[in-house]
């Protein structure tokens, strides 16, 4: 039994045990002689049933074969292995599969659901979240489901994450399932709302990025005292670059961070997005260089550069380009809804930098609210 127990994982042994006698060597040779349509695997199925008739993925196997010689038996045995093993993978595709063909909406989510829970390949579930989504009431049972299953919010976000650009039917998806839980996980929403930047479409952050959750991370350009173990799940505030020879920690003063890089190459350390309305910003670049002969590092010097991002073009052209200490001016061009910022560093080290964006224009230089709503552009 030790032997037939192995031979699950490694097919070369499965000869070693004798037909009728091993259920997990006669099912890895029977899958083997389908996997080459050789003839001899309509015999070893009929072997394999009838000394193992209850397992699931036996009856699976048969249906595959019986399906592509028209035969029959198939729908039978597809039926019979659905009701006796949510575990099989190719069963639960196939049942999917033929609920959403009959309409039958809350059955598809059930074998969603329960393919969420198995180790089946995130392209698989991608694919069966976005035939599922297409739908008004498929979009609503997917939101309810959800609410329960913590492998298919999981499963949710991976494909929201591999999703590019984000449709209506993910907002919407996500705003359904919001209503019925008013205290949803922050990190869902700023996956959503992350990705709708990312795709150049900040329409939709005011039904994805709740004010709850947007007064979770500082306002303006700061960096809070999370910013390095951030995972990217916020889509208004910066996400640490970790590189190899750089140093970011918290600097002394609020929303500041000390840098120092040993690597002779520029390296960036931090990325956000921004959704700043067409207009004349002035971007302050601030720091406290520490003098070489207290550190033993050189002076290091802050670079931001500033890209364009719109529903036509991810990760579009860069715009701006800033270096060092002091204020600089920006223009956000018209055809440019959302804008991504990567902050770098030269050789050295840098202490309690502070970056800022205000509008042309303000007598105080006070930090701009990062967001989509409540804008005021100074032309």
């Amino acid at each position: 039994m030790q032997i037939d127990k192995a031979a699950e994982r490694n097919g070369a042994i499965a000869n070693l045990v004798p037909a009728g006698l091993g259920g997990f060597a006669d099912a890895k040779l029977t899958a083997n002689q389908l996997e080459i349509n050789s003839a001899e695997a309509g015999r070893r199925l009929v072997a394999l049933l009838r000394n193992r008739p209850i397992e699931a993925s036996h009856l699976s196997m048969f249906a595959i074969w019986a399906a592509e010689r028209d035969d029959p038996r198939a729908a039978l045995a597809l039926a019979s292995a659905a009701k006796r093993g949510w575990r099989d993978r190719y069963v639960q595709l196939t049942v999917l599969a033929s609920a959403m063909d009959q309409g039958r909406i809350d059955v598809a989510t059930a074998r969603l659901d329960a393919l969420a829970r198995l180790k089946v390949d995130q392209e698989a579930i991608d694919l069966a979240i976005s035939s599922l989504i297409r739908s008004k009431k498929g979009r609503k049972s997917f939101a309810v489901r959800m609410q329960e299953s913590e492998y298919l919010r999981t499963r949710f976000t991976s494909y929201v994450s591999r999703t590019r650009p984000v449709g209506s039917e993910i907002v919407e998806t996500l705003a359904l399932a919001a209503k019925l839980d008013p205290e949803m996980d922050c990190e869902l929403h700023g996956t959503v709302a992350t990705a709708a930047l990312k795709s150049g479409r900040p329409q939709y952050l005011p039904q994805v990025w709740p004010a709850r959750c947007a007064s979770k991370i500082p306002q303006g350009l700061a960096f809070d005292a999370t910013f390095k173990n951030t995972k990217g799940l916020w889509p208004f505030s910066w996400q640490a670059i970790r590189q190899a020879g750089t140093t970011i920690t918290t600097g002394v003063e609020d929303g500041t961070v000390t840098l120092s890089n040993r690597d002779p190459l520029r390296r960036p350390f931090a990325r956000r997005f921004d959704a700043a309305e067409p207009g004349r910003y002035i971007l302050r670049i601030s720091d406290k260089k520490v003098p070489a002969s207290a550190s033993g590092f050189r002076k290091a010097t802050v670079v931001i550069d500033v890209h364009c991002i719109s529903p036509r073009e991810d990760g579009g052209p860069r715009i701006e380009h800033f270096e060092g200490e002091g204020d600089f001016l920006l223009n956000v061009p018209p055809a440019c809804p959302v804008q991504a910022m990567v902050a770098s560093v030269t050789r050295g080290k840098v202490e309690n930098v502070r970056i800022e964006l205000v509008p042309k224009g303000h007598a105080m230089m006070a930090p701009l609210v990062s967001g989509y709503e409540d804008r005021t552009v100074a032309k």
